[in-house]
């Protein structure tokens, strides 16, 4: 929505009460878009400078992080994240207070469709944080695909979609 404002002096500049003189002093209305966030999804991970070298000597961990606003609940809230056929997923897991409805296979490359995380929240709070552990395999999944160049050895960008998905009956 949208929130607008402006600053004045009602006794104008001086300090007498002399409006035929010196009338109010009242500046231009500044209008300021505010947006509000029912929750946020924050995802993040331990790799060292953003920079991952692959291979399952390279454990790293994801955290998904919720933030529901203040006062608020979500029910049946779902998270999936759905995982890149360069993540490996290794297990790990750590859940506050949710249910886990699928699981990517421990330890071995899968595509996208087979890689995919799902917690449900039966109702949800405040903050809550889930964690597993991962490793960037050589390949992408089920292709001879290097995910680093081997001409290059240029950096490769992997993308991550994270997603939640609830009812929310507001306050």
């Amino acid at each position: 929505f949208d929130l607008s404002a402006r600053g004045g002096f009602a006794l104008g500049c001086d300090p007498l009460d002399n409006p035929a003189v010196d009338p109010s002093d009242i500046g231009a209305f500044d209008t300021f878009t505010v947006n509000q966030e029912l929750f946020t999804l924050t995802k993040s991970n331990d790799i060292p400078e953003q920079e991952g070298a692959t291979g399952p000597s390279y454990v790293y961990t994801h955290t998904i992080s919720i933030d529901v606003a203040d006062g608020q609940t979500l029910t049946d809230f779902v998270v999936t994240d759905t995982l890149p056929p360069e993540i490996v997923y290794m297990g790990n897991l750590s859940v506050s207070g949710g249910t886990v409805l699928t699981e990517p296979t421990v330890g071995s490359p899968s595509t996208s469709s087979n890689n995919t995380l799902e917690v449900e929240y039966a109702a949800l709070t405040g903050s809550v944080d889930i964690t597993f552990d991962f490793y960037i395999d050589q390949f992408e999944a089920g292709t001879s695909n290097p995910v680093i160049p081997v001409a290059s050895g240029n950096q490769t960008t992997i993308s991550n979609l994270v997603t939640g998905e609830g009812t929310w009956d507001p306050l």
